[in-house]
């Protein structure tokens, strides 16, 4: 199982310009050769408070396909 930490940021345009900060983590759960559920979830971290903006956790469930079969053969460091 690979897991990836994510961080990146944005600009909102509301009331007033926004910045905000994303912090989140994905993983892929292969369960055949191709398909696979891919789990994510970030954290949106907004600078300026209001009514219409707050900082949340978002998260996701998706469906992965690959085009190629997947190679099982163990790492180097695996051995």
């Amino acid at each position: 199982m690979v897991l990836s930490v994510l961080l990146g940021g944005s600009f909102l345009k509301a009331k007033a310009l926004t910045f905000i900060i994303n912090i989140g983590a994905d993983t892929p759960c292969w369960f055949s050769q191709n398909y696979g559920l891919n789990l994510q979830g970030t954290y949106k971290c907004f600078k300026v408070k209001s009514e219409h903006q707050f900082s949340h956790f978002h998260t996701s469930l998706g469906l992965v396909y690959r085009f190629s079969s997947r190679t099982l053969k163990p790492r180097l460091w695996q051995d």
